[in-house]
């Protein structure tokens, strides 16, 4: 990323018409990269696993990129594998810099169920999200299923530790008409009750 900020004029200069970048190991850079106005040319970008050694601080600098005025074009977010946990995950929620992502990816992070407060308190629309591999447990999944004010088209939740309790509440969710699919694929759902009222509600459109 901090490649990206020095390179950046030229880059754009040979590629004027590039919208998408994957950032490799953007540990230590991503503060430069929020400033960098050319983040704006940008509508897709990829920071998944930006530390693999575990020691950067990156929840230190991940909130400057949820605050960066140049993230408003932002049409899609990788952030998998960047221990996100339920602070940052209040921050990027309620970031109005990042409204426009419609496809969110918050793979294998450290989200736990009061880090999704600022997703189910205000309007939120997602084409993709997927909070796969969070700890949400039974109260993550019924702090979605009462968000009133969210549209999510794909909802990737598979190992999220979800069991009935929570599953019987996504089956009740006022946007699971909106769902084209709901991924539960790696949740302790047995046969049941919770799972006979997941198959009514959502048909061919669950992955279990």
């Amino acid at each position: 990323a901090r490649r990206f900020v020095a390179i950046a004029p030229t880059l754009f200069e040979l590629a004027p018409m590039l919208r998408a970048l994957t950032f490799p190991e953007a540990s230590n850079e991503l503060v430069a990269l929020a400033a960098s106005p050319y983040l704006a040319r940008l509508d897709d970008i990829s920071l998944h696993e930006m530390c693999e050694c575990g020691k950067c601080k990156i929840e230190l600098e991940l909130p400057a990129l949820f605050r960066s005025e140049h993230a408003a074009k932002l049409r899609r977010l990788v952030l998998s594998a960047c221990r996100i946990d339920s602070a940052n995950a209040g921050l990027l929620f309620e970031s109005n810099q990042l409204a426009n992502v419609r496809v969110l990816d918050l793979r294998a992070n450290r989200i736990a169920a009061d880090g999704l407060a600022r997703l189910v308190d205000r309007p939120h629309t997602y084409t993709r999200l997927s909070l796969a591999g969070n700890p949400l447990g039974d109260a993550g999944a019924r702090a979605l299923a009462g968000a009133t004010e969210l549209a999510v088209e794909e909802l990737d939740l598979s190992e999220c530790a979800i069991e009935q309790v929570g599953a019987r509440a996504l089956a009740e969710a006022p946007w699971s008409d909106g769902v084209i699919k709901l991924v539960l694929r790696g949740n302790s759902i047995p046969k049941g009750a919770a799972r006979t009222a997941l198959r009514e509600r959502y048909g061919n459109r669950l992955e279990l």
